[in-house]
């Protein structure tokens, strides 16, 4: 899945996710195509941003 995928699906803010890339607490895989990198998330990873989010939500 791309990264607007698992954001709609975990309802996850695009920015947050790539925060938690840059502080390498999840890792996609890049895929390259010349001029464009698209990264790619498992469903681990998917289900460890769901995590985070509802560990970081307040209430």
């Amino acid at each position: 899945m791309r990264t607007g995928e698992i954001a709609a699906r975990t309802d996850t803010p695009v920015r947050l996710l790539r925060y938690y890339e840059e502080r390498g607490l999840i890792e996609p895989q890049r895929l390259s195509n010349g001029a464009t990198t698209t990264s790619i998330w498992s469903t681990a990873c998917s289900r460890y941003a769901a995590c985070w989010m509802s560990v970081s939500r307040p209430g």
